[in-house]
């Protein structure tokens, strides 16, 4: 029921007395009031709604937002754990790489140093192999062990064929093999000869004279 169909119910104004008119008007008045009060509660509750629906949405919005930045920063994350995985499994691969080269290197100068001065005392075992190391520091000679140690009419062994044989059959003693790790680890008696034979000058360690 709205204001209009209340006051068509009301008594008109000229049936009734100068009194009951004003009270009359004032119920229409007070009616229409209540009407009003009504429809401003509706309105208010829609507002409300829709300001309510609004932050829902900000809200979802931010949390979508937010959502985003994390799977970024995830992924930005695993990409970088994987390009450091590579490169600990390169540095892994190249260290597993200079290990099996180093210890070829030491079993062909281990080879060499039985061959040459197994019968010698361990200084001048680790000597003989500081002749082959200081070869290839210099620019003399190549710059490869095994170039140097097979290099045509410098080692007898090598050309003879035993270098091989020892070599093969791993036949070379425990001391010469530790003297060709002091060798490689920088260890040098000789102080930068490049010759040794068993006769002649130099600085004499056994049987040997190193110049």
């Amino acid at each position: 029921m709205n204001c209009h169909s209340i006051r068509r119910k009301l008594p008109v104004a000229g049936s009734v007395g100068k009194g009951s008119k004003k009270i009359v008007l004032f119920l229409a008045a007070l009616i229409c009031t209540v009407c009003m009060t009504g429809f401003t509660a509706k309105a208010a509750s829609v507002e409300g709604n829709v300001r309510h629906s609004r932050s829902i949405a900000v809200q979802t919005r931010e949390t979508i937002r937010v959502q985003k930045i994390r799977l970024k920063q995830a992924v930005l994350e695993k990409e970088q754990e994987i390009r450091r995985q590579k490169i600990r499994a390169k540095r892994e691969a190249r260290k597993k790489q200079e290990q099996k080269k180093l210890k070829k290197q030491q079993e062909l100068l281990a080879a060499l140093i039985f061959c040459e001065a197994g019968n010698q005392p361990y200084k001048g075992q680790v000597a003989v192999g500081a002749v082959v190391l200081n070869r290839i520091k210099s620019k003399t000679y190549p710059d490869s062990m095994k170039e140097v140690i097979y290099q045509c009419g410098q080692f007898g062994p090598a050309g003879s064929g035993w270098l091989n044989r020892v070599l093969q059959n791993k036949s070379y003693t425990k001391t010469a093999w530790k003297a060709a790790a002091d060798a490689l680890k920088g260890k040098d008696p000789i102080n930068g000869c490049l010759y040794f034979n068993q006769g002649g000058s130099g600085k004499k360690i056994g049987d040997h004279y190193f110049h």
